[in-house]
């Protein structure tokens, strides 16, 4: 079966509109454009009462469809993210964990914006330009001057090809230039910005900062201004040549009609200019789209089994690479320990399921992580406790979950927003959501990716005691990446097993019964001392 692809904007818009709202835009869009008609019909037979009462009538009709297409606009935008993040649900769970969520958002967004300046501008766009030239012809036919059609015609695609084209390629490749600049100025600014703030920078190093941004954003609207000239000027010049040969009588009609003419069309380049620097932002959803599709599913998932998971690592992510063979069983604690940059984090990915590096797929649903990202997710501010527990009723359960995290006292009412969370408040409540999620969702191995970071080391070391504690009693697995102070590793209880990371050419992960790797710390320390 071929993958599924997400069609072209322009379609991809209306295939998102139910039948009636696509019937009553058609209806809205045909009147429309069928009374611009009837106002060149006026124009051409001098029918003075209509020419000054269908072009109000044209109007009211534009403004209604606008109006109506507005109003839908926000549905089609919901539409669009519903099916991207429903089609995103129905992928394997192991991409759907390695997905950059914030990046998938940014293309539904850039997306949808690109969908309904189609619906909004283009379309319009495009039927006003052929109505209206259709509409030129018309009335230069009419008025016997149609021999002056090849002649215009002529002159539109010399100034097209010889100027419009290459400045609106140049115009294009501006925006691409100020896109990939403003991706560098965003790297610095908050840096920027945040040594101004304390007096390490100065006015003119913002200057600096933004300056070739501002050059490029005035380059393009000199360009656009020379482009929108030019398009005037050679309207005025095909206008003088058609209005040359005409009597004073018609003089005011041909000029009605090339005006219309010369306005849409210059919509009509202002879209397409539009399309060709956004376009890609649909593209971009398309090609995610067609890369998820028909993808190869998860395998059957299995319980973790009784006698324990053995684990053969083989895996790599960037220039780390992890070998070692581990044994997980049912209810030990496992703490990681090595130097930072040794791929701990690479093991857990592997081990959890998010590549393929260990051969635990099929465990995947087994598992429950906590990261860094984790604490990053959560809200400084604004959200209550109980949103964060998902809506758990339980005051009790949230007592003692925040009880282990050291968090009791931090919060007078589950069911009011909480107000500046620090760093280290952030990874506590996001230890104890992930416990809460662990126990909810039957997981059995919980994953702690650096969890003392923000504490300091009484707290850390009281908070991972209580946590071990509540893994032991609920019979969960527990695998803990630890940075702490080696002092501080002495006085953790409950552990079983530490898998140590060592690094040469590759890293190998070695198991290490936990009561001999404290005793060979106090060994390492007291030699230190002598």
């Amino acid at each position: 079966m071929q993958p599924r692809r997400l069609p072209p904007s322009l379609i991809g818009g209306c295939l998102l509109l139910t039948s009636s709202q696509l019937t009553l835009l058609v209806v809205l869009f045909v009147l429309r454009q069928l009374l611009a008609l009837l106002s060149t019909w006026a124009v051409i037979n001098a029918k003075l009462q209509l020419v000054i009462a269908l072009p109000i009538m044209e109007k009211c009709i534009r403004f209604f469809f606008d109006r109506y297409l507005n109003s839908i606009s926000t549905p089609i935008r919901r539409k669009l993210r519903d099916e991207v993040l429903l089609h995103f649900h129905q992928c394997p769970n192991s991409i759907k964990k390695a997905e950059d969520m914030d990046a998938l958002t940014q293309k539904i967004t850039s997306a949808g914006w690109v969908l309904l300046s189609s619906l909004n501008w283009g379309i319009p766009s495009l039927a006003d330009s052929a109505v209206s030239l259709f509409s030129a012809i018309w009335a230069l036919v009419a008025f016997g001057y149609g021999h002056l059609i090849p002649l215009v015609a002529a002159i539109f695609a010399l100034y097209y090809v010889v100027y419009l084209r290459p400045n609106k390629q140049c115009l294009s490749d501006i925006r691409k230039d100020r896109k990939e600049l403003q991706k560098k100025v965003d790297d610095k600014r908050k840096f920027v910005y945040a040594s101004f703030q304390d007096g390490r920078a100065t006015n003119q190093d913002i200057s600096n900062l933004e300056r070739p941004i501002e050059d490029k954003d005035q380059s393009f609207d000199i360009h656009w201004e020379e482009i929108s000239w030019s398009i005037s000027m050679v309207s005025s010049v095909m206008a003088t040549i058609c209005l040359s040969q005409t009597s004073t009588q018609l003089f005011w009609a041909t000029n009605t009609v090339l005006s219309d003419m010369v306005s849409a069309i210059s919509g009509l380049s202002h879209f397409l200019n539009h399309l060709s620097a956004r376009g890609k932002d649909w593209d971009n959803l398309a090609e995610w789209y067609k890369e998820h599709s028909n993808l190869v599913a998860d395998p059957h998932q299995k319980p973790f089994p009784s006698s324990g998971l053995h684990v053969n690592i083989n895996t790599k992510q960037g220039k780390c690479i992890v070998k070692g063979r581990l044994s997980i069983k049912k209810g030990n604690v496992y703490m990681l320990v090595g130097p930072s940059g040794v791929g701990k984090t690479v093991a857990i990915d592997a081990i959890s399921g998010k590549d393929d590096g260990a051969g635990t797929r099929k465990f995947v649903d087994c598992f429950l992580v906590c990261t860094q990202t984790s604490r990053d997710n959560l809200p400084r501010k604004g959200m209550t406790i109980r949103e964060v527990f998902a809506g758990e009723p339980d005051d009790q359960l949230l007592k003692r979950l925040l009880t282990i995290v050291q968090m009791s006292g931090r919060f007078s009412s589950y069911d009011e927003p909480y107000e500046g969370l620090s760093g280290g408040e952030r990874m506590r409540v996001a230890v104890a959501l992930a416990m809460y999620q662990c126990w909810r969702e039957r997981k059995q191995v919980l994953v702690l990716d650096e969890p003392e970071q923000g504490l300091d080391a009484e707290c850390q070391t009281t908070m991972l005691n209580q946590v071990i504690q509540w893994c032991k009693t609920n019979g969960k697995t527990l695998l803990m990446v630890y940075h702490g102070n080696a002092l501080d590793v002495v006085q953790l209880r409950g552990i079983d097993v530490a898998w140590k990371f060592a690094k040469n050419r590759y890293t190998m992960v070695m198991e290490q019964c936990f009561p001999e790797y404290v005793k060979a710390l106090r060994e390492d320390a007291l030699k230190k001392l002598q």
